[in-house]
């Protein structure tokens, strides 16, 4: 990436972390003219560099529809098929989803699901399991639409480049003890901000000025995984996901875990995908790959954008969980025009909702 020196002038904003949030930010603020410098902080298993980048409109065991649907997925398959095109680069992958049932009981429940109004643009009916996938103990398969993946590592890398003319990047870590507070700017070391906005991800627990907010990182493992005969025209779910990424390979995930105290590739986790993947595929596979990241949640699985309710020239965008991809093209957009005036903070995405204990 290309760095340059930073301008002595005060800065409109500074962003703290380059993953899907503090890349989609700087990008939408950058449209509205205004001055910002990125803190670039690489790290291999962060959240972004990790992750699969699946986007499904329904999820879990009760079949939902993910929080907030008809406002973040209209908005987030315009974005990347414009910004893909803006960018020339290949990132997003419309994909439909199958998902596989072994009984009659699964089945039913998602033919039951597919005739309630809200779900029909959704589940297209069945499909059928062709024998040369090499799939077992499958009895049929629901296709959802509108469903895609993006690669968010290359999408995040591909835009800071794409932005080096315009912004100023910083290719280092963050020091949060060498921030100081003005009541209408910061000062770090030689650089000056209107504000500064933290898009850390899971690094936020480490970030001495929001440290009281309920953040709680949720580790995933993925496997990057080659098999010969399944198919790479869908996505595959049966508690796991099975993504086909080019060249008969794929990604399998995603484990949960709430309780980890590292950000490492585990054991059991990788047992854990391996079980439910075999009674997929049998053993006609091989792994290329482990990996694992944390996901930056919030206890109540909602994102978060706003301003410190004491120093308001301090600003974060976090919790985007596993739905970053989803939600992050919406919020940032209107996070730029929060921080531009140009509309109000929604109250649904405000850090405010949260007591703030000083």
């Amino acid at each position: 990436m290309k760095e340059k020196n930073p301008d002595q002038k005060l800065h409109d904003v500074i962003i703290v972390g380059s993953g899907i949030a503090g890349s989609l930010l700087s990008y939408f603020l950058v449209q509205q003219n205004l001055k910002v410098l990125v803190f670039n902080q690489e790290y291999e298993r962060s959240a972004s560099r990790v992750a699969v980048g699946i986007v499904k409109p329904i999820t879990g065991r009760r079949l939902a529809k993910s929080w907030n649907l008809e406002q973040f997925l209209p908005f987030a398959h315009s974005f990347y098929k414009n910004l893909e095109k803006e960018l020339q680069f290949k990132f997003y992958f419309p994909i439909p989803n199958l998902e596989l049932c072994s009984n009659v009981k699964q089945l039913n429940e998602w033919i039951s699901k597919s005739g309630e109004p809200d779900y029909k643009a959704y589940i297209k009916g069945r499909t059928e399991i062709k024998s040369e996938w090499g799939i077992q103990n499958i009895q049929s398969s629901i296709r959802i639409a509108q469903t895609f993946h993006v690669n968010v590592a290359s999408l995040c890398a591909s835009l800071m480049s794409f932005l080096s003319d315009q912004l100023i990047i910083k290719s280092e870590s963050f020091d949060h003890t060498l921030l100081q507070i003005n009541s209408d700017h910061i000062q770090y070391s030689d650089l000056k901000s209107k504000l500064i906005v933290f898009c850390e991800g899971g690094f936020v627990q480490s970030n001495p000025f929001f440290k009281d907010y309920p953040f709680q990182n949720v580790k995933g493992d993925v496997l990057h995984i080659q098999h010969s005969t399944l198919p790479q025209e869908y996505i595959l779910s049966k508690g796991i996901f099975i993504v086909p990424i080019g060249n008969h390979q794929f990604k399998v995930g995603s484990t949960y875990n709430w309780k980890a105290n590292n950000d490492l590739p585990d054991n059991e986790a990788r047992q854990e995908l391996e079980t439910k993947l075999k009674r997929i595929i049998g053993d006609t596979y091989s792994i290329i790959k482990h990996e694992a990241g944390y996901r930056p949640s919030i206890k109540e699985r909602r994102p978060i954008i706003g301003f410190h309710p004491v120093h308001h020239c301090l600003g974060i965008f976090n919790g985007l969980g596993s739905k970053g991809v989803l939600m992050a093209p919406y919020m940032a957009q209107h996070f730029a025009k929060v921080i531009c005036k140009i509309e109000s903070l929604d109250q649904k995405f405000n850090l405010q909702q949260f007591d703030y204990n000083s």
